[in-house]
């Protein structure tokens, strides 16, 4: 195969017959964008135009070692990761990609590679975008349809189809090359694409200007936030005095608080709408040591029963869930415990012969959790 069939000429497979002559005679078809909907609100982009330039960020490629492979890129605010390496060509290791108003940039861009034999990738984001986008150029020369699809957790929001034409000027005419893969959402946000060639092998494809919208709020700091939540955990204390069994037994219970923590994960899931990313939780763990008040009554041994007070005592830990929610979160931690309640407290049966020495119930803790939490909410593109 001649090297100037490609787009990227340093991929050309020694072992790869390739019918340049039958892609060329298919015939283009309508070059806008085909966008299914499957999900919620969702928006194709046809070109690179001012509104989407300017409500997006750019992944950069600069920092990517030139002809190397990687499994992500990343600006330090979103990451974008691959299910196969992809390899960075720069500028001058590609052939006639396009011109605006197709593409972004009159010159030719940093690209990623997928090797020639791809035909389909995963791109999984680290968080939530509104808008997402990247320019797309079959390997090799011919007319080639390309599908991309932008999911939000295992929802499928929507597709694009677009047939792109190979290649671009300077070779080709200024109508062909490179063509925007990029969609808007007014919903969660994309966190998944999948792009795949519907034309079976062009021998790889070639992926630029990388760009998106985040929908993750952000806010400003504010030091000392507080909040009050609870957890209500199953209890059960077994007394052994011997010669003793339990009559009776109190809501009434004291806590001696024997540690605390305040952990900040990654990731928040909603009832709804499952796992979100980019958003943080705080979660507080109370380890406790618990006081119930009891009574026992002495089996008698031809002395009149006696019947005394008692405490049981066992340890508990209460786990208190999504204290905070938030872009950011820091500095967490316990600072006080309050309104430790026990609740349906009752003597549990015995087995046979043995005598009462049970009891369970549940018991309530709240505690109050102080941090450094973004409030004040506004959607913004970036951090």
């Amino acid at each position: 195969m001649n090297p100037n069939q490609l787009t990227y000429s340093n991929s050309v497979p020694d072992d790869i017959d390739f019918n340049i002559s039958a892609a060329l005679a298919a015939a283009p078809a309508e070059d806008s964008p085909v966008a299914a909907v499957f999900g919620a609100a969702f928006d194709a982009i046809s070109n690179p135009d001012y509104p989407y330039l300017a409500v997006t960020s750019k992944i950069s490629l600069d920092a990517v070692a030139d002809y190397s492979y990687i499994g992500s890129v990343t600006d330090g605010f979103q990451t974008v990761t691959f299910s196969t390496n992809m390899e960075k060509v720069p500028p001058d290791g590609i052939n006639n990609w396009g011109v605006p108003p197709y593409t972004e940039d009159p010159n030719k861009p940093a690209t990623l590679y997928s090797g020639y034999s791809a035909t389909t990738t995963t791109w999984t984001l680290s968080r939530p975008a509104r808008t997402f986008g990247i320019e797309l150029m079959p390997n090799a020369f011919g007319t080639w349809t390309y599908e991309v699809d932008f999911y939000t957790g295992d929802l499928l929001v929507g597709s694009i189809t677009r047939t792109i034409i190979v290649p671009g000027p300077p070779l080709g005419p200024s109508s062909q090359g490179a063509r925007l893969f990029a969609a808007f959402t007014n919903d969660i946000g994309f966190d998944r694409i999948v792009i795949k060639s519907l034309s079976g092998n062009t021998l790889g494809f070639l992926v630029g200007q990388i760009r998106y919208q985040s929908c993750v709020k952000l806010c400003n700091a504010v030091i000392g936030d507080t909040a009050e939540k609870g957890a209500t955990v199953p209890v059960t204390c077994c007394v052994s005095v011997p010669g003793f069994e339990v009559i009776s037994v109190s809501n009434d219970i004291k806590a001696t608080i024997l540690s605390t923590c305040c952990e900040v994960q990654e990731g928040v899931v909603c009832p709804v709408i499952g796992p979100v990313a980019g958003i943080k939780t705080a979660s507080a763990k109370i380890f406790a040591q618990l006081q119930i008040p009891v009574t026992l009554r002495s089996g008698g041994g031809g002395c009149l029963p006696i019947v005394i007070p008692y405490t049981c005592t066992t340890s508990a830990v209460f786990t208190i869930e999504n204290v905070f929610i938030s872009g950011e979160i820091k500095n967490c931690r316990v600072i006080g415990v309050t309104d430790v309640a026990g609740t349906d407290f009752h003597v549990v049966p015995p087995k046979p012969d043995t005598p009462n020495c049970c009891i369970a119930g549940n018991v309530s803790l709240s505690a109050k959790v102080s941090a450094c939490v973004m409030t004040n909410c506004i959607e913004v593109s970036k951090c």
